[in-house]
């Protein structure tokens, strides 16, 4: 893939991520920031839950 194609690419991933998190932002009744902070928080203290393990 040449740089065109693999930018073009990341743009994509990137607007369909952040319609998801929004979509699940509403759906939990938060706004995108807190629900990207709350899923920042769940993934930290998962690690270090398993780092303590």
């Amino acid at each position: 893939m040449n740089n065109k194609s693999t930018k073009h690419v990341q743009v994509i991933m990137e607007s369909d991520l952040a319609e998801w998190v929004s979509s699940q932002a509403k759906r939990e009744g938060m706004n995108r920031s807190s629900y990207i902070r709350n899923l920042l928080i769940n993934l930290r203290n998962k690690i270090e839950g398993e780092k303590n393990d």
